[in-house]
């Protein structure tokens, strides 16, 4: 699934698919960028990988936006 992560509207659509049905309520930029992460932590090139200070940084970057989303 992850493998299939790209800038189109298909590749949301697909992850879409994997969220909770009674989940109705959710930033969907932040479960992309959430997934995004993921797909990012376990390349197959550990190079590629981000370290644990970079994680860090994007998952709050990611929670902010979650806030400022939940706050509309």
């Amino acid at each position: 699934m992850l493998s299939a992560l790209n800038d189109s509207q298909e590749s949301f659509d697909e992850l879409a698919k994997c969220i909770d049905l009674n989940l109705t309520s959710y930033n969907k930029d932040s479960l992309y960028e959430m997934a995004l992460l993921s797909k990012d932590c376990v390349d197959d090139n550990w190079k590629r990988r981000p370290d644990m200070s970079r994680v860090v940084l994007r998952l709050s970057r990611i929670l902010s936006s979650s806030r400022e989303w939940e706050e509309l």
